[in-house]
């Protein structure tokens, strides 16, 4: 017979596994997320991430340098387009709404009837050819910063624009960047929704890292969290932490996960390895053989006794014969 106090303990226990359960779930469902657009960086180097973002534009990125389970996602700019893009000669004067001096963008009126089109044919319709699946929505708010604008005309416009994406290219994966206000309007067409400087941001105009103000903070955690909760989305909070202070990247992204959410904590450039729910580490191991040991690198010593447990610990190996140095 089992005593009172045996009984209480295992249904503590089992009470105890299934929290650690859920917790473990919950966990496993949110996908490990990285947001990269710089150039000097392999994407070998962030193919223990689920998805990746970056911008196609700064460099010949070879997808095959992810892992196959990694979905790629390419940035593109909805509302804004600056004179670097190869389609911005393209633009008519009279398409232009006003302009973002911080980052010396023009932006763009949503209201033009032609823009989905010519938003699908010349700035997505390239890279889905470059084999890009999804994309990243930026800048869906900018029309705000025109001195005159119709709100609704600006957001059935951007309605418009994610309608054409998915009508021209059938299974299309959007993440949207801000756009809280047409999310509700666009059900099953967005896979998620992010959004900038939640705890830690880049001030462009005073071109420095600052802290959020509690007022700017508490505004964005209630449209987030509508927008897991009413829409069933999930969540990327993206923040900016100056690269040379890693604590508070991992303070900033551990805030973030604390709050629901998945983290990305970066640089102003988005051009180094941030912090998300995991942080990459270093994984690549310098060896150094001598050449005159053996007639080929198999069967080196160093290769034959340090290959297989380098690559069973997760290192990727790198040789370099002492003879050429």
């Amino acid at each position: 017979m089992v005593s009172p106090q045996l009984s209480r303990l295992r249904m503590r226990l089992a009470g105890a596994l299934a929290c650690l359960a859920l917790a473990w779930g919950a966990q496993a469902a949110a996908p490990a997320v990285a947001l990269y657009y710089g150039h000097d960086i392999p994407l070998s180097e962030f193919r223990a991430f689920d998805l990746v973002v970056m911008d196609a534009d700064h460099g010949a990125h070879d997808l095959r340098a992810l892992q196959p389970h990694t979905q790629a996602y390419a940035y593109v700019s909805v509302t804004e387009v600056q004179a670097s893009r190869a389609y911005y000669a393209e633009i008519p004067a009279e398409w232009k709404l006003a302009r973002n001096h911080d980052w010396q963008s023009e932006v763009i009126d949503q209201s033009i009837d032609a823009w989905p089109d010519f938003f699908a044919s010349r700035v997505v319709g390239p890279l889905w050819q470059r084999g890009f699946r999804g994309f990243f929505l930026d800048t869906l708010d900018s029309y705000r910063l025109a001195e005159k604008f119709d709100e609704q005309a600006q957001q059935r416009g951007l309605v418009r624009v994610v309608e054409t994406l998915h009508q021209r290219f059938p299974g299309i994966k959007l993440i949207f960047n801000r756009g809280f206000d047409i999310v509700p309007q666009l059900p099953g067409k967005i896979e998620m929704l992010a959004a900038e400087s939640l705890y830690q941001r880049w001030n462009a105009k005073a071109q420095r890292y600052e802290e959020v103000p509690e007022a700017d903070r508490q505004w964005l955690l209630g449209q987030l969290r509508q927008v897991r909760e009413r829409d069933g989305l999930p969540v990327l909070a993206i923040d900016y932490v100056d690269p040379h202070n890693r604590a508070l990247a991992r303070a900033t992204a551990q805030k973030i996960a604390q709050d629901g959410f998945i983290p990305w904590v970066t640089d102003a450039r988005l051009a180094t390895i941030g912090i998300g729910s995991i942080e990459a580490v270093p994984r690549r191991v310098l060896v150094l053989y001598n050449g005159d040991e053996s007639p080929t690198l198999n069967f080196a010593n160093a290769h034959r006794y340090l290959q297989m447990p380098l690559n069973h610990m997760g290192y990727v190996t790198d040789y370099v014969d002492v003879r050429g140095v």
